[in-house]
């Protein structure tokens, strides 16, 4: 039996997270099998980084490797791209392909792509939401009253954040 505080609307917010752990166990999947292949060129991350960078005019953005795994991203206030070190220094298929992934962003905004420039301004609030949904939605299952209903409410309104972040990003 359920307990007394949830509706059937509560229980929306379990598709969506669902859906965001299997997409991301497919993304590490797929990189784990293909950080494991090599590519023909024999670049690396990032060179293949720097040469699509060159390539567009964007000589004086700076590549820089960082700690951590998947940790890539391309800073747009820095205007600098930031590779993991197995990707910086990887060879992979993986490596080379999250480069390109991360160097399109700057590509992107050398041409003002207002989906990227939208994505960026839901960037704090995404950060945000990302650490805060849990909290509300455990404190909502712990807490006992009319309370908990209101907690479990704010957690999907903060996880519809993180969805039309998602949403945003995908032709990003």
């Amino acid at each position: 039996m359920l307990p007394y505080f949830f509706t059937p609307y509560d229980w929306l917010i379990f598709p969506g997270l669902l859906l965001g752990l299997y997409a991301q166990f497919r993304l590490s999947a797929a990189y784990g099998k293909y950080s494991r292949v090599g590519t023909q060129s024999g670049l690396t991350g990032a060179q293949a980084a720097r040469q699509i960078l060159d390539s567009s005019g964007l000589t004086q953005m700076s590549v820089e490797e960082i700690p951590g795994h998947l940790t890539d991203h391309f800073d747009p206030s820095k205007k600098a791209l930031f590779l993991s070190s197995e990707n910086f220094h990887g060879q992979s298929i993986s490596a080379v392909g999250v480069a390109a992934h991360e160097a399109g962003h700057a590509l992107q905004q050398k041409a003002g792509y207002a989906m990227f420039n939208f994505r960026m301004m839901l960037v704090p609030a995404t950060q945000f939401a990302s650490m805060a949904w849990m909290g509300f939605f455990v404190a909502g299952i712990l807490l006992r009253g009319p309370m908990s209903h209101t907690l479990i409410n704010i957690a999907i309104g903060v996880f519809a954040v993180l969805t039309l972040f998602q949403i945003v990003t995908l032709p990003v």
